[in-house]
C-alpha cells in the first residue's frame, strides 16, 4: 500500500470505516473451560492487517519522538522503546537493594488493572503528553468500532458497535494506555529518611513498592 495513502489518513484524521471491524474469538482462561461467566474468557481480536500496519507506523513515530520518559514515565516498561519484562524486574531489584541499603522494610503489592484498555477515554488522551499531531486520528480510530464474534469457527452474523475504550489486540493500544495512566503510575513520594514509594508498571500490570522504617509504616 503506498505510503502516501497512510500519510493522507493521518493528515485528515479520518480512519477508514472498513478497517474498524474486528472478529472476536473468545478463548477460555486456564482452568475455566466449563465456566459460562464472561470473565472466565479472554477475547482475541482479529483486526484488519492494513489497519494494524498503520497502527505500527504511528507507534514507531510516537516511540521515536524521544519523549517516552515524559509520555509514559520512567517506570513504565511495557510500552517504552527497547524495554521489556527484564528491565521491569531489574528496576524492582534495584529499588529493593536501595531500600535495604537504607535499612528500610520493603513491601510490594502486585496488581492488574482489570479491563484497563476498556477504561481509556480517547477524548481525554488530549490531556496526556502524546504527540498532538496524532490525536485527531487516534480519536477517530477509536470511534464506532464494529465487532463480530466467532464461536467454534462459526461467525455470528450480528454486528456490535462499540465506542468504549481503545481497541484490544492493537499494537498501539499498550502505548496509549501507558500514556493515559502515566500520572498515576509515575506517582512518586520519595527521598525522605523514613519512607519511599514507587510504582513499577508493565502495561496494565503494576507493582506498588513501599519501603519504610518499620513494617507498620509500609
Amino acid at each position: 500500500m503506498p505510503g502516501h495513502y497512510f500519510t493522507g489518513i493521518l493528515r485528515t484524521g479520518s480512519h477508514p470505516a472498513q478497517w474498524k471491524t474486528a472478529t472476536v474469538v473468545p478463548i477460555p482462561k486456564a482452568n475455566k473451560q466449563k465456566s459460562r461467566h464472561p470473565k472466565a474468557w479472554r477475547s482475541i481480536h482479529l483486526l484488519s492487517v492494513c489497519s494494524k500496519t498503520l497502527e505500527r507506523v504511528v507507534l514507531a513515530r510516537l516511540q521515536d519522538s524521544g519523549t517516552d520518559l515524559d509520555t509514559l514515565g520512567t517506570m513504565q516498561y511495557g510500552s517504552r522503546h527497547y524495554t521489556g519484562t527484564s528491565d521491569a524486574m531489574s528496576a524492582l531489584l534495584n529499588w529493593k537493594e536501595t531500600a535495604s541499603s537504607r535499612s528500610l522494610h520493603a513491601s510490594i503489592v502486585v496488581a492488574d488493572v482489570e479491563g484497563g484498555f476498556d477504561k481509556v477515554d480517547p477524548d481525554r488522551l488530549s490531556e496526556t503528553d502524546l504527540d498532538r499531531r496524532y490525536l485527531g486520528w487516534i480519536r477517530d480510530w477509536c470511534r464506532d468500532r464494529q465487532l463480530n464474534f466467532r464461536f467454534n469457527d462459526e461467525l455470528d452474523e450480528r454486528t456490535f458497535v462499540t465506542n468504549v475504550g481503545i481497541p484490544q489486540g492493537s499494537p498501539l493500544s499498550p502505548y496509549l494506555f501507558g500514556a493515559y495512566v502515566q500520572c498515576i503510575m509515575n506517582a512518586r513520594h520519595l527521598d525522605n529518611p523514613t519512607t519511599t514509594r514507587v510504582i513499577i508498571s508493565y502495561v496494565d500490570d503494576a507493582t506498588i513498592c513501599v519501603a519504610a522504617a518499620s513494617p507498620a509504616q509500609t
